[in-house]
């Protein structure tokens, strides 16, 4: 059963996916990672480990939007 914790994150990083595919369609459909991993191995995955991911995807998030201006 996942974490109060666990479904915040996994929650916050689909938000940030969508966002990228969203505004970046080009760029969502080259990433190698998307978080649809997580319904499958999502019990051996720890809160760092989706802390850092989601980190990870938030800073190419707004990498993306800084080199669009």
């Amino acid at each position: 059963m996942k974490s109060p914790t666990h479904q915040k994150l996994t929650a916050e990083i689909m938000a940030v996916t969508a966002k990228i595919q969203t505004e970046f369609p080009e760029v969502y459909k080259v990433m190698s990672e998307t978080p649809l991993f997580l319904s499958y191995n999502e019990a051996e995955i720890t809160t760092a480990e989706l802390e850092e991911y989601l980190s990870e995807i938030q800073k190419q998030l707004s990498t993306f939007r800084a080199n669009m201006h």
